[in-house]
Protein backbone atom coordinates (compact mmCIF):
# COMPACT_ATOMS: atom_id res chain seq x y z
CA UNK A 1 0.00 0.00 0.00
CA UNK A 2 0.82 3.57 -0.53
CA UNK A 3 1.56 6.30 1.93
CA UNK A 4 -1.81 8.07 1.15
CA UNK A 5 -3.68 4.90 1.38
CA UNK A 6 -2.30 4.06 4.64
CA UNK A 7 -3.01 7.40 5.93
CA UNK A 8 -6.53 7.12 4.36
CA UNK A 9 -6.87 3.79 6.19
CA UNK A 10 -5.49 5.82 9.48
CA UNK A 11 -8.31 7.82 8.97
CA UNK A 12 -11.10 5.84 8.17
CA UNK A 13 -10.61 3.56 10.96
CA UNK A 14 -10.63 6.77 13.45
CA UNK A 15 -13.54 8.31 11.52
CA UNK A 16 -15.59 5.52 11.67
CA UNK A 17 -15.56 5.14 15.35
CA UNK A 18 -16.59 8.82 15.98
CA UNK A 19 -17.87 10.31 12.67
CA UNK A 20 -17.57 14.13 14.79
CA UNK A 21 -13.90 12.99 14.37
CA UNK A 22 -13.52 14.58 10.63
CA UNK A 23 -14.82 17.73 11.99
CA UNK A 24 -12.46 17.93 14.64
CA UNK A 25 -9.70 17.19 13.28
CA UNK A 26 -10.15 20.28 10.91
CA UNK A 27 -11.39 22.47 13.59
CA UNK A 28 -9.24 21.66 17.13
CA UNK A 29 -6.27 20.03 14.64
CA UNK A 30 -5.85 22.95 12.44
CA UNK A 31 -5.43 19.98 9.59
CA UNK A 32 -7.31 22.10 6.24
CA UNK A 33 -10.51 20.33 4.64
CA UNK A 34 -9.22 20.22 1.69
CA UNK A 35 -6.10 18.19 3.25
CA UNK A 36 -8.60 15.91 5.31
CA UNK A 37 -10.37 15.50 1.78
CA UNK A 38 -7.84 15.02 -0.23
CA UNK A 39 -6.21 12.00 2.26
CA UNK A 40 -9.77 10.55 2.69
CA UNK A 41 -9.90 10.76 -1.40
CA UNK A 42 -6.90 9.67 -1.81
CA UNK A 43 -6.54 12.91 -4.16
CA UNK A 44 -4.10 14.24 -2.14
CA UNK A 45 -0.83 12.33 -3.28
CA UNK A 46 2.20 13.98 -1.87
CA UNK A 47 0.73 15.49 1.85
CA UNK A 48 3.52 17.55 3.57
CA UNK A 49 5.15 16.28 6.61
CA UNK A 50 3.18 19.58 8.64
CA UNK A 51 0.12 18.16 7.51
CA UNK A 52 1.04 14.28 8.79
CA UNK A 53 2.40 16.20 12.16
CA UNK A 54 -0.73 17.76 12.39
CA UNK A 55 -2.68 14.16 12.44
CA UNK A 56 -0.47 12.80 14.43
CA UNK A 57 -0.92 15.84 16.97
CA UNK A 58 -4.31 15.38 17.33
CA UNK A 59 -4.45 11.78 17.77
CA UNK A 60 -1.75 11.39 20.06
CA UNK A 61 0.30 8.93 18.26
CA UNK A 62 3.35 8.09 16.13
CA UNK A 63 3.76 9.73 13.06
CA UNK A 64 4.74 6.12 11.41
CA UNK A 65 1.34 4.66 12.55
CA UNK A 66 -0.23 7.74 11.06
CA UNK A 67 1.55 6.55 7.73
CA UNK A 68 1.21 2.74 8.34
CA UNK A 69 4.81 1.89 9.20
CA UNK A 70 3.70 -1.47 11.38
CA UNK A 71 7.13 -1.52 12.68
CA UNK A 72 6.31 1.03 15.11
CA UNK A 73 2.41 0.35 16.16
CA UNK A 74 3.28 -1.01 19.78
CA UNK A 75 5.35 1.71 21.06
CA UNK A 76 4.02 4.76 23.15
CA UNK A 77 5.47 7.58 24.14
CA UNK A 78 5.30 11.04 24.82
CA UNK A 79 4.65 13.53 22.05
CA UNK A 80 5.51 17.17 21.96
CA UNK A 81 3.41 19.65 20.35
CA UNK A 82 6.28 21.42 17.84
CA UNK A 83 6.08 24.45 15.56
CA UNK A 84 6.92 24.10 12.12
CA UNK A 85 10.51 26.24 12.62
CA UNK A 86 10.74 23.68 15.84
CA UNK A 87 10.08 20.90 12.88
CA UNK A 88 12.54 22.60 10.19
CA UNK A 89 15.24 22.98 12.78
CA UNK A 90 15.47 19.83 14.83
CA UNK A 91 15.32 18.25 11.00
CA UNK A 92 18.22 19.87 9.86
CA UNK A 93 20.02 19.54 13.57
CA UNK A 94 19.12 15.56 13.50
CA UNK A 95 20.42 15.05 10.53
CA UNK A 96 23.30 16.46 10.70
CA UNK A 97 24.37 14.74 14.03
CA UNK A 98 23.26 11.59 12.39
CA UNK A 99 25.96 11.81 9.02
CA UNK A 100 28.18 13.24 11.05
CA UNK A 101 27.77 9.75 13.90
CA UNK A 102 27.41 7.72 10.87
CA UNK A 103 30.00 9.54 8.83
CA UNK A 104 27.62 9.97 6.01
CA UNK A 105 28.37 12.28 3.45
CA UNK A 106 25.14 14.80 2.95
CA UNK A 107 25.73 13.83 -0.95
CA UNK A 108 26.03 9.88 -0.93
CA UNK A 109 22.99 10.01 1.64
CA UNK A 110 21.07 12.00 -1.02
CA UNK A 111 22.20 9.53 -3.44
CA UNK A 112 20.92 6.44 -1.21
CA UNK A 113 17.43 7.47 -0.41
CA UNK A 114 17.68 8.26 -4.21
CA UNK A 115 16.62 12.19 -4.27
CA UNK A 116 18.05 15.32 -5.89
CA UNK A 117 22.16 15.07 -5.06
CA UNK A 118 22.19 18.35 -3.50
CA UNK A 119 18.83 18.00 -1.18
CA UNK A 120 20.10 17.14 1.94
CA UNK A 121 23.39 19.15 1.79
CA UNK A 122 21.71 22.22 0.62
CA UNK A 123 19.16 21.85 3.53
CA UNK A 124 21.45 21.44 6.40
CA UNK A 125 24.02 24.13 5.51
CA UNK A 126 23.85 26.89 7.64
CA UNK A 127 21.86 29.98 6.65
CA UNK A 128 19.71 27.71 4.11
CA UNK A 129 16.38 28.76 2.88
CA UNK A 130 15.43 25.00 2.59
CA UNK A 131 13.16 24.19 5.27
CA UNK A 132 11.87 20.67 4.68
CA UNK A 133 12.03 17.91 2.35
CA UNK A 134 9.21 15.76 0.66
CA UNK A 135 7.04 13.87 3.00
CA UNK A 136 8.18 10.78 0.61
CA UNK A 137 12.14 11.75 1.22
CA UNK A 138 12.07 12.30 4.97
CA UNK A 139 10.44 8.62 5.07
CA UNK A 140 13.52 7.43 2.93
CA UNK A 141 15.74 9.43 5.12
CA UNK A 142 14.26 7.62 8.26
CA UNK A 143 14.22 3.96 6.84
CA UNK A 144 17.86 4.77 5.61
CA UNK A 145 18.80 5.88 9.22
CA UNK A 146 16.98 3.77 10.95
CA UNK A 147 15.34 6.31 13.12
CA UNK A 148 11.83 7.03 13.36
CA UNK A 149 10.59 10.35 11.78
CA UNK A 150 9.23 11.53 15.22
CA UNK A 151 12.77 11.16 16.48
CA UNK A 152 13.97 12.90 13.51
CA UNK A 153 12.00 15.90 14.05
CA UNK A 154 12.13 15.77 17.62
CA UNK A 155 8.72 14.99 18.20
CA UNK A 156 9.79 12.86 21.35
Amino acid sequence: MSVVQNIRKFLQTKFEMDTSLRQKLIKEGGVPPSVVSGLINERKVNPNLISIVKIADYFDCSIAIVIGNDKYNNKKFVYKKLTQDQISNNLKDNISKLITNKQIKPVDLSKNIGIAENSIKELIKEDSRKKLLSLKSIIGLSNYLEVTIDELIGRM
